[in-house]
């Protein structure tokens, strides 16, 4: 998952350094409160998005369900937060045709950084599937 660059993950790590000085300060209670209730409200909003990310490419009859159960913005959010790994094992898990929709989801230059890790990744699986038949059939023989 994308987190360094998900701007909730930027600001639980200012929050955790605002609350030190916070209660050290020592503010108003209702500030502190505040601050405490923003800092869980974030904390939710990542701990979810990360559960739904893993949750989607567990495998295919998770990834209906969730689509099912997500509105199209939350859908949006979670299928923009996959990392390259996360976008390969979910197009091995879905069809050809539904992970298109996926892509188009995905902004221009990252949908095709991830063909072209896919790309990649097909063709060390072909190499490796050679190379395993080739040492198969030299051992038969």
């Amino acid at each position: 998952m994308k987190s360094v660059g998900n701007v909730l993950t930027i600001l639980s790590t200012i929050f955790v350094p605002a609350f030190v000085v916070i209660f050290i300060l020592g503010v108003p209670p209702i500030v502190q409160i505040l601050i405490g209730a923003a800092y869980v409200y974030c904390l939710y909003k990542i701990i979810k998005q990360y559960m739904f990310s893993k949750i989607l490419i567990w495998n295919g009859y998770c990834y209906w369900y969730l689509k099912s159960l997500l509105n199209t913005i939350d859908f949006k959010a979670v299928v923009y937060s996959l990392s390259i790994q996360d976008h390969v094992k979910l197009h091995e898990r879905i069809s050809s045709g539904e992970y298109e929709k996926v892509l188009d989801l995905i902004p221009e230059e990252q949908r095709l950084m991830i063909e072209q890790v896919q790309k990649d990744h097909f063709n060390q699986r072909i190499v490796k599937t050679c190379q395993g038949m080739g040492n198969f059939t030299h051992k038969r023989a």
